[in-house]
């Protein structure tokens, strides 16, 4: 369970992609509480994951990223997720 708030398994979603082992085919459900989630996600090579908010509209990844951030538009994704079976659900990501 990821919580914003610090009640759950984990604060942020970077710490719970983090903590999934890359090259892993083990399905895994990733569960967010409702709260904002002020960050960048950045995972490579972890597969089968399905990321559940409990409503689209009172869980929300955002981060301010712009030029004066990030120059240049490669670095600029919110979310750069690379791996096989991703599924996103109930979530709202905001650049």
């Amino acid at each position: 369970m990821i919580a914003a708030d610090g009640s759950g398994d984990f604060c942020t979603v970077q710490g719970a992609l983090d903590f999934l082992p890359t090259g892993s085919a083990s399905p895994v459900t990733l569960s967010l509480r409702a709260g904002i989630y002020p960050e960048l996600l950045r995972a490579i090579g972890k597969h089968s994951i399905r990321m559940v908010g409990v409503d689209k509209y009172r869980c929300v990844i955002r981060y301010v990223n712009n030029e004066a951030f990030n120059s240049g538009s490669t670095n600029r994704s919110l979310a750069r997720i690379f791996g096989n079976d991703i599924l996103l659900e109930n979530l709202t990501f905001a650049n």
